[in-house]
């Protein structure tokens, strides 16, 4: 993807079988850090940060219903890097580098442990086909995105190791 290269037999197979891809981030912005961070009731600042999650979680829907309706799709998947052992949380930096500055665009940073900052931004991959498994193949046990249960035979015929049931 635009010269860029990252470290994942699975992500591999799944751009070579990809029609169209999407890479995205999505947040909320910065803005909304900054009025959760000004303020002094706890209980407020955890109101206000769910209330942001909700709308990104809107966002990401919105965003995902226009490529649906435009590629006439029953559902697109997002395959996001750290969700899956074959592709580690590393691989934002080349995710972030192929969108060019999302600090200027977005207010987006990554740390170096790769938390994206402010608040908890998404990105990912957004790709316009069923043969994407990331769901099938992620061990996270809450996802508040899952379209499929977790399947460990799927993730070990592809070399995943480490898929808890």
């Amino acid at each position: 993807m635009n010269q860029v290269s990252f470290a994942s037999r699975l992500l591999r197979a799944s751009l070579a079988a990809a029609g169209s891809v999407f890479p995205d981030v999505l947040t909320v912005g910065p803005e909304a850090e900054v009025l959760i961070s000004s303020l002094t009731v706890l209980l407020t600042q955890c109101h206000l940060a769910a209330i942001g999650k909700l709308f990104l979680y809107s966002v990401i829907e919105a965003f995902q219903t226009a490529l649906k309706g435009r590629h006439g799709l029953k559902w697109p998947l997002q395959m996001d890097a750290g969700f899956l052992p074959d592709w580690p949380m590393v691989n934002k930096l080349p995710l972030l580098s192929v969108l060019g500055n999302i600090e200027q665009w977005l207010g987006v940073t990554l740390s170096t442990s790769f938390r994206m900052f402010p608040g908890k931004p998404t990105s990912g991959i957004l790709f316009l086909h069923r043969s994407i498994l990331n769901c099938r193949l992620s061990s996270r046990l809450v996802c508040i995105s899952r379209k499929v249960d977790s399947d460990p035979r799927a993730a070990s015929q592809r070399g995943i190791s480490g898929l808890r049931v």
